[in-house]
């Protein structure tokens, strides 16, 4: 009888320690889960913070970088349409021209190539950081074309009745074909850079 009670209250004791141990053992393991679970969720809101920090980054390049390229290209088209007016192969003459009113119409359009060529100019200037390595140096050639004909033809033009007009019109003709071919390259400089550049999604 005595041996009965005693393996019963074994057994009972047992129990006990065995459901003490693994309440023990549950709490720690649940305030390890616990800690690893903030752990996991600490780096997930520092790799997030990254993460977004990465697409607002890539976002402002891209705006950044597309404003520049536009605004450049829009000038260059200016240039462009304006030079082939300065010295253009074929022109309409009102009837009855006098030869101030040629010389008036003629200054205009001189002014207006030279105002296109000044903004040109100031566009690059204020935004060459932000375009590539490539691109800046082909817009330089731009450049250096239109400067070419500004002078030129701003040291030139009183002289030109007095010089063969064919050769007048000829280098006119010249640097607008150079500037055509520069602004072609260009245009597909800009296209290809663009295609590359990163899309610029919100997430």
């Amino acid at each position: 009888m005595a041996g009965a009670v005693i393996f019963g209250l074994s057994n009972w004791l047992g129990k006990v320690w065995v459901a003490r141990i693994l309440e023990q053992d549950r709490l720690r393991y649940n305030s390890e889960l616990e800690r690893l679970k903030n752990q996991l969720d600490q780096s997930a809101r520092v790799f997030q913070g990254r993460v977004d920090r990465t697409v607002f980054v890539g976002r402002v390049h891209f705006e950044t970088e597309f404003k520049a390229l536009a605004e450049i290209w829009a000038n260059v088209a200016r240039v462009r349409a304006t030079m082939g007016q300065v010295r253009p192969m074929a022109d309409v003459v009102p009837a009855g021209e006098t030869p101030e009113e040629r010389e008036r119409r003629e200054v205009g359009r001189f002014n207006a190539f030279v105002t296109a060529f000044d903004r040109l100019v100031a566009s690059v200037d204020a935004q060459s950081p932000f375009i590539p390595e490539e691109i800046y140096r082909r817009v330089e050639e731009v450049i250096q074309i239109a400067r070419r004909e500004a002078t030129e033809v701003q040291v030139e033009r009183g002289d030109r009745d007095r010089n063969p007009l064919r050769d007048w019109y000829r280098r006119g003709r010249e640097h607008n074909q150079e500037l055509q071919r520069l602004a072609t390259e260009l245009s597909d400089l800009m296209r290809q850079r663009l295609a590359a550049l990163p899309p610029c999604q919100d997430r």
